[in-house]
């Protein structure tokens, strides 16, 4: 049976030297001896970021068994698990920071809640940060980024996600970069927020023409990415 990069097409010997987004930078911890973990850490980029960046205690899970060999080949810190609600549950293991990026629509709808109750309560220490990147059901391609992924449950969109974390315990909430302009140069910021501005208004006039509702109390994102930060406050 092919992996799910496979089939996904993902190249794991492609090393993607993105930057790490600002957004993510200016959520980490200060300090370089924090615990942080990646779920679904893949192939490791996110991993070798960390190390780069000189965080001595970070470390990544994943249910694919060769996406973890090749994080551990590349002397990466990385397990492998199964059922990612139980690993959660049972874990001993706190953090100061923990990243989800676009996991969370792969989880059974039914699994999502308690999934984010067992990072809230087990695994975060106190002030510790969920990061969680995610389609965003609002966006244009929002339909397209359901089904292109055929392993995708659900997306969300501002509305819903910050349901689920506050469900699970989070209070502190909120969403990162929406107009999806990080690490980007001054005028190709310009664009991409004057281009993305243009649209909300064009889109919520033509809803209001049409008589179609959206929740007045959740934020009107429509950029192809939602990226959430949760704090945990006790």
């Amino acid at each position: 049976m092919p992996t799910y990069f496979e089939a996904r097409r993902v190249n794991k010997n492609e090393q993607r030297k993105a930057e790490l987004p600002d957004y993510i930078i200016n959520e980490l911890p200060i300090d370089k001896n924090a615990k942080i973990l990646e779920i679904g850490c893949g192939y490791g980029f996110m991993l070798q970021e960390f190390k780069e960046r000189s965080y001595k205690n970070s470390s990544g899970i994943d249910i694919d068994a060769s996406a973890v060999k090749h994080c551990t080949d590349n002397s990466l810190n990385a397990s492998l698990i199964t059922d990612l609600k139980k690993y959660l549950q049972a874990s001993k293991d706190k953090y100061d920071f923990v990243i989800m990026s676009h996991i969370i629509e792969h989880l059974k709808k039914d699994d999502i809640i308690p999934t984010l109750s067992a990072i809230y309560e087990n695994i975060l220490n106190e002030s510790g940060k969920l990061v969680i990147l995610t389609p965003n059901a609002q966006a244009l391609v929002g339909a397209y980024w359901l089904h292109e992924d055929f392993t995708h449950e659900l997306i969300f969109t501002s509305g819903s996600l910050y349901y689920v974390l506050y469900m699970s315990g989070f209070r502190n909430i909120k969403f990162l970069d929406i107009y999806s302009t990080a690490n980007l140069g001054f005028i190709k910021k310009f664009i991409r927020y004057a281009a993305l501005k243009t649209y909300e208004i064009f889109i919520t006039a033509l809803h209001k023409l049409l008589a179609n509702a959206y929740y007045d109390k959740s934020e009107k994102i429509f950029s192809v990415e939602l990226k959430a930060v949760a704090v945990k406050e006790i």
